[in-house]
């Protein structure tokens, strides 16, 4: 695991943060983007990302699961064309468009619109092929 497989779990925890945490949801939104804005400048700021996301046991799990697969656990799906190995398909990934915002957001199945950016009220937009590979 390195410090940018920990910043890329706090970009994108960033949706599935109400079902999670319910109420608390915006708390560790503020506290994530903080952290992610002091690791544009240059901070490192990993282990305070994972302190942050160990304070509750939903939020620890799920980082543990996308630290593992690289895939948001409700994204995973497989895909076996005959008998033996399963594989992970990509699901399709979006960001805010604005300048310097880190949200992510995966899209779950095929024909689901992407959400408006929590952080600044606009539709996110397909990122670009290198943030959406893993």
């Amino acid at each position: 695991m390195t410090p940018e497989d920990i910043l890329e779990t706090a970009r994108t925890i960033g949706p599935y943060l109400p079902d999670l945490v319910g109420a608390e949801a915006e708390t560790v939104q503020i506290g994530l983007a903080t952290y992610l804005a002091k690791a544009q400048a240059g901070e490192a700021v990993d282990n305070d990302i994972l302190e942050l996301l160990a304070q509750r046991d939903a939020t620890r799990e799920w980082a543990r699961q996308f630290l593992q697969d690289k895939v948001p656990p409700p994204v995973t799906r497989s895909y076996d064309p005959l008998a033996g190995s399963v594989s992970v398909i990509a699901a399709a990934t979006f960001v805010c468009p604005v300048e310097g915002c880190n949200y992510i957001w995966y899209r779950p199945r095929t024909g689901i619109a992407p959400p408006n950016c929590p952080i600044h009220n606009v539709t996110l937009v397909p990122a670009p092929l290198s943030e959406s590979s893993a």
